[in-house]
């Protein structure tokens, strides 16, 4: 029984390092969308954002942002792996945000 018990433990504390790592590269891709979509901002941007953010927690590595700034929508793309206490299944970790470009239009373009 006691095996069991400590398989049970590790498995319930691998599930919370990937749920925790899931979150992260969701905020890190959020906010890389959002720096990237602001008038002005540009496709480093998003990318330095989405560092800063993922920077904050560790426990993630081969970690991949991908920024597609197609001029009127921005995609933001996290991709990366979790450190955990046993072996490697499900540590992929995966998050896309996308939205479009912040644009101010002048008096002229609105008629």
């Amino acid at each position: 029984m006691f095996p069991s018990v400590i398989l049970a433990f590790y498995t319930a504390v691998h599930a919370a390092l990937v749920f925790h790592g899931r979150e992260v590269v969701a905020a890190a891709a959020q906010d890389g969308l959002r720096a990237a979509q602001i008038e002005g901002g540009t496709a480093a941007d998003g990318q330095a954002a989405a560092d800063q953010t993922l920077g904050l927690s560790p426990g993630l590595r081969n970690v991949v942002v991908v920024v597609d700034d197609g001029g009127d929508t921005i995609t933001v793309r996290v991709s990366a792996e979790v450190d955990t206490l046993l072996a490697e299944l499900f540590t992929d970790v995966k998050a896309e945000a996308s939205g479009p470009r912040e644009r101010f239009y002048s008096e002229a373009e609105r008629q």
